[in-house]
């Protein structure tokens, strides 16, 4: 279980949500039927609802991201061929939509913000209190304010693999990069969201006679704990683990905040009738001759 898992909200129906790691949408034939595929979209909106509350504070936001998503996704269903699953595919069109916006808003460089966490990360004697961070990852909305903190695209990694539980290829698939690139993602996204939840209770320690160098074994602490090092690697980091004396507080923290973040899983959301309605009638307008279709009037951002 991950940090962000605590702030999924158990009124949400399941409907499907462990797509890869762990699953996936039920796969299609190669021949999709869209009209079978429009009616398993509202299959979907559970863990697209779940996914945009998760990576903006803003309720009214989310639900149009939700909203555009549908709509654009009712616009294309012909041209989805089933290569990946539905969750993913329709993930992927909020996540553009998401971005879009981030755009207009003119959210901080992610970099910039990378750069000043690796700098303390990289630091041999930097250190944190692992019950800090696990106390405040236990409040919900503490966790929402410390992943909010993330940039964009860092934040949206962390919760598609810790809470709605795709894989690294499918959040490549999502943001539309490479596989590496993912998998960076998610390592950075998870030490920015430890550092954040610490918010300034960090401590240091001296640090002497410890194998392997500190950022080294902290570079692979996203791998370790998701059981992806080999024998020897796995062997050299636990032997760091068990002699440094700040490693294993940081370690904790990272485990703390992962197992939290699939909690997110669990959290009390349900789908506001307003928004429910809204979808409902995209989907049976969507039915109806183009000819005989009334002007589209949703509300896309």
């Amino acid at each position: 279980m991950s940090v962000v898992h605590a702030l999924r909200d158990p009124d949400l129906p399941e409907a499907d949500v462990h797509h890869g790691r762990r699953g996936g949408s039920r796969p299609l034939s190669p021949a999709v039927d869209p009209e079978r595929l429009r009616g398993r979209l509202s299959e979907e909106i559970p863990g697209l609802l779940r996914y945009a509350r998760s990576i903006t504070p803003d309720r009214a936001l989310a639900e149009d991201l939700v909203q555009t998503t549908m709509v654009r996704a009712l616009e294309r269903l012909d041209t989805f061929r089933g290569e990946s699953g539905l969750a993913t595919w329709l993930h992927r069109i909020l996540h553009n939509a998401f971005v879009d916006h981030v755009r207009r808003t003119r959210e901080a460089p992610a970099e910039d913000v990378w750069e000043m966490v690796e700098g303390r990360w990289r630091d041999d004697a930097y250190t944190l209190d692992p019950a800090t961070v696990a106390a405040r990852a236990s409040t919900v909305q503490d966790l929402r304010d410390a992943l909010l903190r993330l940039p964009m695209m860092y934040r949206s990694a962390v919760v598609l693999h810790d809470m709605e539980g795709l894989t690294v290829p499918q959040i490549a698939r999502v943001q539309e990069i490479g596989l590496s690139a993912a998998k960076q993602r998610l390592h950075r996204g998870r030490i920015m969201l430890v550092s954040a939840l610490a918010s300034g209770a960090e401590r240091r320690a001296a640090t002497r006679g410890v194998p392997m160098n500190c950022w080294d074994a902290r570079t692979q602490v996203s791998d370790y704990l998701d059981d992806e090092l080999g024998d020897r690697d796995r062997q050299l980091l636990e032997q760091h683990l068990e002699h440094c004396p700040t490693c294993p507080p940081l370690y904790s923290a990272l485990v703390a905040s992962r197992d939290a973040v699939t909690r997110l899983r669990d959290a009390d959301t349900v789908i506001p009738r307003s928004l429910a309605d809204r979808l409902e009638r995209l989907r049976q307008e969507s039915r109806r001759p183009k000819e005989d279709a009334p002007p589209p009037a949703p509300r896309v951002i």
